[in-house]
């Protein structure tokens, strides 16, 4: 992900905090390509505005082609309204999109040694007051979840990163 500045971490998401609501600049997925032959890195800002990105695991510090990541910034709300499955190759993107009053959180991709694998993750469901578990079939991400598990009540939005054994 890339932003032409830092203003989601100093004053966007300060003022979210405090229940103001400030457009900042829409972070782009991008692609980083490293020719070790040269010593030469190149940049290139795909089209969908993203955040949160996951690639199966197993293919980290690899060449990938998929990115799961967070997109469709909505202006009455902060944060993203879809979960997305990009092909950094082509550029091509299939979303989901969980509704207009939606928060998603960031969504990982779970390998299963024989398929495609699935992405899980959660959503603040603001018109019902819930989080959501969704599970899609990664190949087929537009289609909607798989299955879904509604909490009775909403968690607070999570904290996102990787995590290992220690």
């Amino acid at each position: 992900m890339r932003s032409d500045n830092a203003d989601a971490v100093f004053t966007t998401n300060r003022e979210v905090m405090r229940g103001r609501r400030v457009k900042g600049n829409d972070p782009r997925l991008t692609v980083a390509t490293l020719d070790l032959g040269t010593g030469r890195a190149t940049q290139e800002a795909l089209a969908p505005e993203a955040e949160f990105p996951r690639i199966d695991p197993r293919r980290v510090g690899l060449r990938h082609r998929h990115v799961i990541h967070a997109t469709q910034t909505r202006r009455e709300l902060p944060g993203f309204g879809a979960v997305a499955r990009t092909d950094v190759e082509t550029g091509r993107s299939q979303q989901f999109s969980h509704g207009a009053q939606a928060i998603v959180e960031e969504h990982v991709f779970v390998p299963d040694g024989a398929g495609p694998g699935w992405v899980l993750g959660t959503t603040l469901d603001l018109g019902r007051r819930k989080t959501v578990l969704s599970c899609f079939a990664a190949d087929h991400l537009a289609s909607g979840p798989v299955a879904q598990a509604t909490l009775p009540y909403a968690l607070p939005l999570g904290l996102h990163g990787a995590f290992v054994a220690a």
